[in-house]
Parts: C-alpha cells; sequence; structure tokens
C-alpha cells in the first residue's frame, strides 16, 4: 500500500498519506476477516503456551 504512495517531496503526498491512514483504520476497524485471524491467532499462541 506504502508503495503506491507518491515521493515525499511530491505536493500531494500529505493528501495521499491521510488516504492510506483513513483506508487502514476503517480496513482494521470494519474488517471482520482481519480480526479472526488475530483471534485465532491469540487462540494458537495461548494454547502453546498452556
Amino acid at each position: 500500500m506504502q508503495a503506491k504512495l507518491p515521493n515525499k517531496k511530491e505536493a500531494d503526498y500529505q493528501d495521499k498519506f491521510k488516504e492510506m491512514i483513513l483506508f487502514m483504520n476503517k480496513s482494521f476497524r470494519d474488517n471482520s476477516q482481519f480480526w479472526e485471524h488475530v483471534h485465532k491467532s491469540l487462540e494458537h499462541t495461548l494454547k502453546q503456551i498452556s
């Protein structure tokens, strides 16, 4: 995702960076598949250390 950002010296870099942050925030907040993966990973880790 960061590869799609323009060079930091470009005029629209800050705007594109803010768009990327908003997209990531929305994805983390709304993507249930992401959280299912996190949950399964936590379960797996806890079983390994128990």
